[in-house]
């Protein structure tokens, strides 16, 4: 491999960085669910149910 010049550090493009910029939302959006899930609702666990489905 021939190397003929090195280029500065440039921000990425949004085609670039597209995938990152949707996947990192997408978790900022499940994060803020669960957590007006937990603040709005009681999680009860039914141990009979859980444990038939083992």
């Amino acid at each position: 491999m021939v190397v003929n010049k090195v280029l500065p550090k440039t921000p990425k493009l949004l085609n670039e960085a597209k995938g990152m910029v949707t996947a990192d939302y997408q978790n900022f959006l499940e994060k803020d669910w669960l957590t007006n899930i937990r603040k709005n609702h009681t999680i009860e666990v039914k141990e009979d149910v859980l444990n038939s489905v083992k």
